[in-house]
């Protein structure tokens, strides 16, 4: 493997995320008619080097998502740079995750 290939890594403590990247946890779209079950381009951050707190709702830029499935959780990789915005978390943020994911 490249090291340029590898995005986080585990150690005794949990999973961390290498410099410039972030882990984010999708969440479940608020809208009653959205056809989507997750809201698009906002998630919870799972998996931080020093940028961006553990639990914070951020916002990125399209198409900086890649989605990784991490002990059952689908989780999206997002350059730390593409992170756009970081939102007041209201505490009735729900994660999503997909059943599909929890097989893996």
């Amino acid at each position: 493997m490249q090291p340029d290939q590898i995005y986080a890594y585990k150690r005794n403590t949990g999973w961390q995320a290498l410099d410039g990247y972030c882990f984010v946890k999708p969440i479940v779209a608020k809208e009653t008619f959205d056809m989507h079950n997750e809201q698009p381009l906002i998630g919870i951050v799972k998996y931080a080097s020093e940028e961006f707190e553990i639990g914070a709702l951020v916002g990125f830029k399209p198409g900086m998502e890649y989605e990784f499935n991490i002990e059952g959780e689908r989780l999206y990789r997002i350059p730390a740079n593409q992170i756009t915005i970081e939102y007041e978390y209201q505490g009735d943020e729900k994660e999503y995750n997909p059943s599909w994911s929890q097989s893996c």
